[in-house]
């Protein structure tokens, strides 16, 4: 197999997201057997389907990241980072719809966004070694624009109109609901940080860190910045049933923090060339036939099953709460 595949070990640890996304399913299928018959005035609404798309899009990880092992190259490795996006976008899109049900992303428009994002780290490629430095300002410069967009939506409850008024306009519509403005804060403060990481990351060296994995920081950026609004809020006004999901959480984290270290350890660098890169390779950790990139997939596919474990059994506290007395927020 060797004769086709540069790292059929590579290839075939990506069988773990596969694995992570159907077992997530799997859970998802025997959690709507179980609830099925609850009454709907208790407790959050059930809906399920961007839980499914979260599923699917870690079983497709898998098949991309497969393909991107064939040949990994820069080239194609749009293969690999696209449903990371897609998972990390499922994920936030989910923890906006758990408070707000009415919520939900047009298929045009979720697709067409996603696709902006394909298409700059597509052009990026070949940007990042022409013209870095313009490529990454346009590209933080859109980063800024957008979230400032979703800032104006997400406290306007998605009034995506209010983005063509005048800005006195704008003001006047902030401040005639005075209740919503410890919310304006702290959406601020989300757009301050982000507006600090594009600060950052503009200088970062881009042998060392494409465009690619830069689009990818913003998205997990704002998937954690939002886990912490959430579970921040939920401990404030103090919710029951965190004992579970928070259990997910902790080994969730454990498999992060050892795929990080995993990932960190680097055998080789197609950067450089075949002789500098065999220099840093070293012996396989498992089996002897997968190295540190492979258990970094496994690990990887654990912590995101665990992830979105979590993230599902987050408001299984209050199932038996009437719906009118659960906070939204």
């Amino acid at each position: 197999m060797n004769l086709f595949f540069s790292a059929v070990n590579n290839l075939l640890s990506n069988l773990g997201y596969i694995t992570s996304g159907f077992g997530f399913i799997v859970v998802l299928t025997l959690r709507g057997c179980i609830f099925k018959n609850r009454v709907t005035t208790y407790g959050l609404s059930q809906h399920t389907s961007l839980y499914y798309a979260m599923g699917c899009a870690l079983v497709i990880e898998g098949i991309m990241g497969g393909l991107y092992h064939v040949c990994p190259n820069d080239a194609n490795y749009q293969f690999d980072t696209t449903f990371m996006y897609i998972i990390v976008g499922l994920t936030i899109a989910k923890l906006i719809q758990i408070r707000h049900p009415d919520f939900h992303a047009e298929g045009f428009v979720a697709f067409f966004s996603f696709s902006v994002v394909t298409l700059i780290t597509i052009v990026s490629i070949y940007g990042d070694e022409r013209n870095p430095t313009a490529i990454r300002v346009v590209l933080l410069f859109l980063v800024v624009i957008t979230l400032a967009i979703f800032i104006i939506s997400f406290y306007k409850f998605h009034q995506w109109k209010l983005i063509f008024q005048s800005v006195q306009k704008l003001k006047y519509e902030f401040l005639q609901v005075p209740i919503r403005k410890c919310l304006l804060v702290r959406l601020l403060v989300a757009l301050a940080i982000n507006t600090m990481a594009a600060a950052l990351l503009f200088f970062a060296d881009p042998k060392s860190l494409d465009t690619a994995t830069i689009v990818l920081v913003f998205f997990l950026l704002n998937m954690v910045i939002f886990l912490l609004y959430y579970g921040g809020l939920k401990c404030f006004h103090s919710e029951p049933g965190v004992f579970i999901p928070l259990a997910f959480a902790v080994v969730a984290i454990g498999f992060w923090c050892a795929g990080i270290t995993v990932f960190g350890m680097k055998t080789y660098n197609t950067a450089k060339t075949p002789a500098e890169s065999r220099e840093l390779n070293v012996k396989c950790l498992a089996g002897d036939f997968y190295d540190n990139h492979d258990v970094w997939h496994f690990l990887a596919a654990a912590a995101l099953f665990f992830s979105f474990m979590a993230i599902l059994a987050l408001d299984d506290g209050l199932a038996y709460r009437p719906r009118k007395d659960i906070h939204s927020f």
